[in-house]
């Protein structure tokens, strides 16, 4: 009840839906970001500004859809993020 699987690097994997749900309630943009080792004392952080308001707005969409695809979007940009730095995820 309490998660939706959604593809996370080929293979479908029980993702929390909380962050869907409260952006579905609040209709906000979300951002996903991480931060990335650069060396020494420095890091930088990498950030994306994901617009649902699309899927806000579509009333041929379920709750449950909805979710769904805000939850995919959002793992889709972390796969990216990690594919692009993946020496700064521990596994």
């Amino acid at each position: 009840n309490h998660a939706v699987f959604v593809d996370w690097f080929g293979v479908k994997a029980a993702t929390s839906k909380s962050l869907a749900l409260a952006a579905l309630r609040c209709e906000v943009p979300i951002y996903v970001a991480s931060i990335r080792y650069v060396g020494g004392d420095k890091y930088v952080i990498d950030s994306k500004e994901c617009d649902f308001s699309a899927v806000y707005s579509d009333e041929a969409l379920s709750t449950d859809e909805k979710v769904i695809k805000i939850t995919q979007q959002i793992s889709d940009i972390y796969v990216e993020m990690i594919r692009a730095f993946p020496e700064g995820w521990f596994w």
